[in-house]
């Protein structure tokens, strides 16, 4: 069962789906989006083609949509000419790149399923993770990709959305609420760093103009916390998603007050989607649990 906890202190429930069905609609209007991720980045390369999609400061990467879909079908393309068929496994195991991206969007397309392991695992963790990705899932289609598309972030323009992710795109917070939020809404990719460093993901803020930027709690105390943190100009942020563990009130204050995040997606646990909620100064705060 869900429940919707608004500020204005209402309490609303919705029923457990009937019939064996695994999708309930809750209170909204819009519905999931019933589309492969492959069909996502088709739309968006024809809705935004000359539109930047994905920046990797440290690689040189500057990608629009276009030119990501072409990188993406000579990808998937290759994994099938060296024997990959649909359904097979693919491990991705590494930092914060564009062959992250890269993997993540051409194995969707070539209908493979991709693993996303740890690049902190040492030597057994990853061997242990690899006998688990090496037996094949039998047949059976890929299935389509379902995106929530209510956002909580309010912009006037998808051209607002310049998404700094420091967090690891191997956890969905990257990939999901990276990738495919990039692909949804026609927002701006940027990876400031391959693993976390809060003096890049500033950089990053400044030099590219960021406008949201997600991270962990603890992500976001080292990136106030940096020295040099009043020498950068945060002036283009809007907002942007803290998740991954309890975030403390006074480090919530902190985030909109001195990164000028006004619209905050505050979140316990982002892979059960549990505890979100969204803060905005002067209105309180809206739960969803």
């Amino acid at each position: 069962m869900e429940t919707y906890l608004r500020s204005a202190g209402a309490d609303r429930t919705v029923p457990l789906p009937v019939g064996g069905l695994s999708y309930i609609q809750g209170l909204t209007r819009q519905r999931l989006i019933n589309k492969t991720v492959g069909q996502c980045l088709e739309a968006i390369a024809q809705r935004v083609p000359d539109r930047e999609a994905l920046v990797v400061p440290q690689e040189n990467i500057r990608l629009t949509f276009a030119q990501l879909k072409e990188e993406v079908d000579k990808a998937a393309s290759g994994l099938l000419s060296i024997g990959l068929r649909k359904g097979d496994r693919l491990g991705m195991w590494g930092p914060n790149s564009f062959a992250w991206v890269l993997m993540q969007l051409a194995t969707a397309q070539a209908g493979i399923i991709l693993v996303s392991v740890n690049p902190a695992y040492q030597a057994m963790e990853l061997e242990y993770a690899l006998k688990k990705v090496e037996p094949a899932p039998g047949g059976g289609g890929w299935p389509a990709s379902q995106v929530e598309p209510a956002s909580c972030l309010h912009f006037q323009t998808s051209e607002d959305l310049r998404i700094i992710l420091p967090s690891p795109l191997y956890h969905c917070l990257g990939s999901v609420g990276g990738t495919m939020v990039s692909l949804m809404y026609g927002a701006t990719l940027i990876l400031p760093c391959p693993t976390f460093d809060g003096k890049k993901a500033l950089e990053a803020i400044s030099k590219e103009r960021g406008t949201i930027l997600y991270g962990t709690p603890t992500m976001f105390v080292d990136i106030l916390n940096q020295p040099d943190f009043s020498s950068y100009d945060i002036s283009s942020m809007c907002g942007g998603v803290i998740a991954g563990s309890p975030a403390p009130p006074e480090l919530i204050r902190a985030i909109i007050d001195k990164l000028n995040m006004k619209e905050l997606v505050v979140s316990g646990s982002w892979a059960g989607a549990a505890g979100r909620g969204h803060a905005r100064p002067g209105v309180g705060t809206d739960w969803c649990l």
